[in-house]
Order: structure tokens, then C-alpha cells, then sequence
């Protein structure tokens, strides 16, 4: 994937040289760059993206483009100052230069909504525009929404207690997909797998949930919060010798006691929001051991090598 990127990268950066050179400034200048800003999106590059903006906000201020591509990067460049974590000068300044048009556009005050959740801390909010956000503006948020899930995190470890279902830590860091309108009002901290579900139909008075999208769902928050330092345990009374996980394994929320083939009773995955106060931590556990692993492979082929010298 990597080479992929490279290659169509050096192409699009030898037709943007091309049109330089040749002092062209036309729809299809206009159509190169905003061809490359989406890939470099899709593909991390963030570096590049900004070159790609900076001409395209003069090529747009000019007349050239659709009006879709200019309300498009209007809200690229609003959520791109969210995601390098510019001041709020630069966000101002931003939006006095967008015409009035662009402001009332819908993507636009997604964008807005947006830098506005992050702002104020909202992170239910937040993750509910996250999920919703249009064209590729999602690949932008991905920077900021993992810094706010490590603030919900924390503070949601210290607000709720004593024992709060994963379900509702799904639901509340953005492991639900889809979620409702951006523009609805949050509702208090959820409990449940119930209104998990709810939320993956897109709100109130949605289908029945698949179930496979509550398990899977649950599985990214339990190993997220694992992996952060969260202590889990089971709802007591714990489950006999027979019960067996729903889900297959030590990844799964829900477990089903099981007499003569029939389910009795459920056990659920809990949050020890006491305990897990003074574990929490921002690097990954997994990541920190791969790297520890790593490095000590290194060592041990450089310590092997040296016998040979």
C-alpha cells in the first residue's frame, strides 16, 4: 500500500509541478489538487494535504471550481486546524475569510460542530459528528478523537462509579457506529448493551441491532480500555464451570450460563472505574510490549553478531 501511495504521489507531484510551470490555472488545476488533497488524506499525509489547500483556498478565492469543492475544503481546512491543535486566531481567522454561502453550508457546520464538541470536552457530542462527518473529513478527526478519548476516558473513570458496564463506555467513546443526527442534543451517559443497540440503529425507534455489530462493537471498547489500563471483571455472581463465552473468548463482553442447552443467565463486562483511576495511561500496553519485544530482539542479534568480531 505503501509503494502504491509513492507512486501516484510522484505523478500528481510531476503534473502540479507541470501546471506551475506552465502558468496554468484552470478547472483542471483546480481538479489535481483536490484529487491529491483526498489522497493524501486517505493515506495520512497531512503535510502534503496542507500544500494541496494552501493553492487550492487561492484557486477557489479566484473563481475556479465547483461550489462543492469550495464548501468541501472549507470544512477540510476548519477540521484540519482541529486536528493540529491550532489556536482559536487561527480558526477565527478561517472563518472570516469563508463567504456566506459556505458558512451555511451543511458540511461546513459539521465542521464547526465539530471544533466546537472538541472545545468544550463533549466527547459524546463529539464522537456522534465523528461518526457522521462527510466526504473524507473523517481522516482528519482520527488525530483529535483519539486525544479526547483519552480525556473521556479519565474523566469518566472519575464521574461514574462504582461499576459501569463496557456497553456504556461503547456507546459514550465512539466504538457505536452509526450514530444519530449531529446536530441532536447528547443525552446523559447511557447504561447497557440496550442502548448500545440502540444507537448502532441510529437512535430511538431503530431496527433491532444486528448482533453483530454490538459484539464487535464491544470487543473494540473492552480491548481499548484493557489496553489503556482499565481494570475489567465480571458482574458477580460469578458464572459456573460450564458457562461458555457468546462471543468466543476472552475478547467478548457477554457471557451465557448454560444448563441442559438452555441460557439461565448473563454475566457483563464491567468497568471498576475505582480501581482503574490511578491505571489509566495514554500509550498503548500492546504497543509499549511490541516495541520492548522489538528491542530486544535487536539487542540479542547485535550481542550474536559481536561474537563473531
Amino acid at each position: 500500500v505503501e509503494v502504491q501511495y509513492i507512486w501516484v504521489w510522484e505523478q500528481l507531484k510531476s503534473i502540479r509541478q507541470d501546471l506551475t510551470v506552465q502558468h496554468v490555472r484552470s478547472e483542471l488545476t483546480v481538479k489535481v489538487y483536490e484529487y491529491h488533497a483526498r489522497h493524501c488524506l486517505q493515506y495520512g499525509d497531512f503535510g502534503e494535504f496542507n500544500q494541496c489547500q494552501s493553492v487550492l483556498r487561492v484557486l477557489h478565492e479566484e473563481g475556479l471550481g465547483t461550489a462543492e469543492g469550495k464548501y468541501e475544503f472549507a470544512a477540510y481546512s476548519i477540521l484540519y486546524a482541529l486536528a493540529t491543535s491550532q489556536d482559536i486566531a487561527t480558526v477565527s481567522e478561517l472563518l472570516q475569510r469563508l463567504p456566506v454561502d459556505a458558512r451555511a453550508h451543511p458540511w461546513v457546520l459539521h465542521a464547526m460542530a465539530t471544533r466546537e464538541a472538541s472545545a468544550q470536552g463533549n466527547w459524546v457530542r463529539f464522537f456522534r459528528l465523528h461518526a457522521q462527518t462527510p466526504n473524507c473529513g473523517r481522516y482528519l478527526l482520527d488525530l483529535p478523537a483519539e486525544r479526547l478519548r483519552m480525556r473521556a476516558l479519565r474523566a469518566a473513570v472519575k464521574a461514574w462509579t462504582p461499576d459501569v458496564p463496557v456497553s456504556s463506555f461503547a456507546l459514550a467513546l465512539g466504538f457505536d457506529t452509526p450514530p444519530p443526527a449531529f446536530d441532536a442534543t447528547p443525552a446523559p451517559p447511557p447504561e447497557g448493551a440496550a442502548a448500545l443497540a440502540s444507537s448502532i440503529n441510529g437512535g430511538a425507534g431503530g431496527a433491532v441491532a444486528d448482533a453483530a455489530a454490538v459484539e464487535v462493537a464491544l470487543r473494540e471498547c473492552a480491548f481499548f480500555l484493557k489496553d489503556h489500563g482499565a481494570v475489567l471483571k465480571l458482574q458477580a455472581p460469578a458464572p459456573p464451570a460450564h458457562t461458555e463465552a457468546r462471543s468466543g473468548g476472552e475478547g467478548g463482553v457477554l457471557l451465557e450460563n448454560r444448563e441442559g442447552g438452555k441460557a439461565v443467565a448473563k454475566s457483563e463486562l464491567l468497568v471498576d472505574c475505582k480501581a482503574s483511576r490511578g491505571h489509566i495511561v495514554d500509550q498503548s500496553i500492546a504497543e509499549a510490549a511490541e516495541a520492548d519485544r522489538r528491542e530486544t530482539e535487536r539487542l540479542a542479534s547485535v550481542h550474536n553478531i559481536a561474537k563473531f568480531f
